[in-house]
C-alpha cells in the first residue's frame, strides 16, 4: 500500500516494475508514453476511451489489461486505486468564464 512522504505529504508512487505481471517491454512501451508509475497507469486506464489503445499499446486483451488493474488495486490498497480511477468533475477555470458563469458564482 502507498504510504505518504512525511515530509511533504505527496503519496508515494510505485515503479511500474511493482507489477509482477508486467513484462520489460511493456514497461518500456509505456514509459514511451509518459507512463512511468502504477499510480500513472491507473489513472490512465480510468479513461474509458483510453482502455482499447492502452491494451493494444502493451499488446494484451482488455481481460488482461482488467487482470493487470485488479494487481494494481490489490498493491495500492481501495482508498488510494479509488482516488485514481474517480471521474474528475469538470469546472470552469477562472481564465476561462464566460460572462454567465462570472455571474452564477458572484464575480460580478
Amino acid at each position: 500500500m502507498a504510504t505518504e512522504n512525511h515530509r511533504s505529504g505527496v503519496p508515494q508512487t510505485h515503479p511500474l516494475g511493482d507489477l509482477p505481471a508486467l513484462t520489460q517491454e511493456q514497461i518500456q512501451a509505456l514509459r514511451q508514453r509518459w507512463i512511468n508509475t502504477v499510480e500513472e497507469l491507473v489513472g490512465a486506464a480510468a479513461v474509458p476511451a483510453a482502455t482499447g489503445p492502452l491494451a493494444q499499446l502493451i499488446q494484451v486483451s482488455a481481460e488482461q489489461l482488467q487482470d493487470l488493474l485488479h494487481q494494481a488495486q490489490d498493491l495500492l490498497g481501495e482508498e488510494r486505486y479509488g482516488q485514481l480511477v474517480r471521474p474528475v468533475p469538470k469546472k470552469p477555470t477562472g481564465a476561462l468564464l464566460t460572462e454567465e458563469q462570472k455571474r452564477d458564482l458572484g464575480l460580478q
